[in-house]
């Protein structure tokens, strides 16, 4: 099983459609040796799958749906990225950010 893992795990990151239908046939002729839930949906998702794939040929079709993911992915450098991932290292980075600003403006904002 871990090799039809490695050989199939860059399905949606293909670089060309037709890479991308040879490794899903790979993978729906395997299906046989997968458990049946994963089956299941292997079947169900090849009934779909060039509208998956869509986004590989067209480039107006985000390859994720997620608004935050596309935006944080798109307009922020890689350390900022992993830094707003979740919700609490956002939390974190807010906090710090209005320590400094205090520590920064101690002096102007005493009276």
């Amino acid at each position: 099983m871990g090799k039809l893992c490695r050989v199939n795990i860059g399905i949606f990151k293909a670089k060309t459609v037709k890479s991308a239908k040879i490794r899903f046939s790979r993978l729906f002729n395997s299906i046989k040796h997968l458990p049946p839930l994963i089956g299941d949906f292997i079947q169900k998702l090849r009934k779909i799958f060039d509208k998956i794939i869509n986004h590989i040929t067209n480039d107006n079709v985000p390859s994720t749906n997620n608004k935050k993911e596309r935006h944080f992915g798109i307009t922020l450098h890689g350390y900022l990225k992993r830094r707003f991932r979740t919700d609490l290292g956002l939390a974190m980075h807010l906090k710090f950010a209005e320590y400094l600003w205090i520590q920064r403006n101690k002096k102007s904002v005493t009276f």
